[in-house]
């Protein structure tokens, strides 16, 4: 077999791993966008996650979303609650005890997104990006997909499609646990602003 023959067959196998690797890419970004678009429609979600500087808890039920923003080093909060149902929402500060409503600024409405999955991701793009880097992982006994670039690690449940776990060189690392079905009216009531102050 002549030597160009043998170069050949050498760049066709490598150009069949690559096209291999590329469409299983594909195939786990695919699976976890779907996954994960299933995970936020559901109608009753309760996560929770921590991170470097603050706390987040989020509760949905319903058309109704009640979302608590710790922050860690002072232990300040900021309690947002909307109903799209009836085009409500309201922002309370319990530190300065004041609050507003129908503040254009709503921090918290959605899960969390990340930046490889999801409808909004461009997916073919990331399959193909030498930069990018997947890799079937454990964490915290969860079956996750560990996709990361450009200083960016996420770990995302193979089960539902959501982020567990994340790093960044920027913005720092946050865990996320997920509770589906659990919960009440009474996690999503509105926040009771007696004796607090007004503000526009």
């Amino acid at each position: 077999m002549s030597t160009k023959k043998i170069v050949l067959i050498i760049v066709l196998i490598v150009l069949a791993l690559l096209v291999g690797i590329v469409i299983w890419r594909y195939n786990v970004l695919s699976d976890l966008s779907e996954k994960y678009e299933q995970s936020t429609k559901s109608s009753n979600i309760y996560y929770h996650s921590e991170s470097n500087n603050s706390i987040i808890d989020y509760w949905r039920k319903d058309n109704i979303v009640k979302t608590v923003l710790t922050q860690t080093s002072s232990n300040a909060q900021i309690i947002q609650w909307t109903n799209a149902e009836t085009n409500e929402n309201i922002t309370v500060y319990p530190t300065n005890k004041t609050y507003s409503e129908n503040n254009s600024m709503i921090m918290f409405s959605t899960l969390p997104t990340s930046q490889f999955v999801g409808k909004d991701a461009p997916i073919f793009l990331i399959s193909i990006l030498p930069t990018v880097f997947i890799s079937s992982k454990e964490y915290n006994g969860q079956q996750c997909y560990c996709i990361s670039s450009g200083g960016v690690k996420e770990y995302i449940s193979k089960e539902n499609g959501l982020m567990v776990y994340t790093e960044s060189s920027s913005l720092g690392n946050a865990v996320r646990t997920y509770e589906f079905g659990i919960v009440t009216d009474e996690d999503i009531e509105r926040p009771d602003t007696t004796g607090y102050t007004y503000q526009q």
